[in-house]
C-alpha cells in the first residue's frame, strides 16, 4: 500500500502542492506515509516531482499482471 500511495503522491507537483495539502484525507495520508517510513519523510522533503514526459509507462500490478499507459 505504501508504495502505491506514494506513486500517487508525486503526482502531486511542487507546483500544485499548497493546492492539495488543504485536503485533510491527503494530510492524513501524507502524514501516515512519512511518519512510517524514514525513505517517504525524505523523499516528499525533497518534492523533485518531475512533470509527464511523455512515452510509455510499464507497471507490473500484483492482481492485473503488466499494464502499460501512454
Amino acid at each position: 500500500m505504501e508504495v502505491l500511495s506514494l506513486a500517487c503522491l508525486r503526482g502531486i507537483t511542487p507546483n500544485s502542492v499548497a493546492t492539495w495539502l488543504d485536503e485533510p484525507a491527503l494530510q492524513r495520508l501524507i502524514d501516515e506515509l512519512t511518519a512510517g517510513s524514514a525513505d517517504c519523510a525524505a523523499f516528499w522533503k525533497q518534492h523533485d516531482v518531475l512533470g509527464r514526459q511523455g512515452g510509455e509507462r510499464g507497471f507490473l500490478h500484483p492482481a492485473r499482471g503488466a499494464l502499460c499507459f501512454r
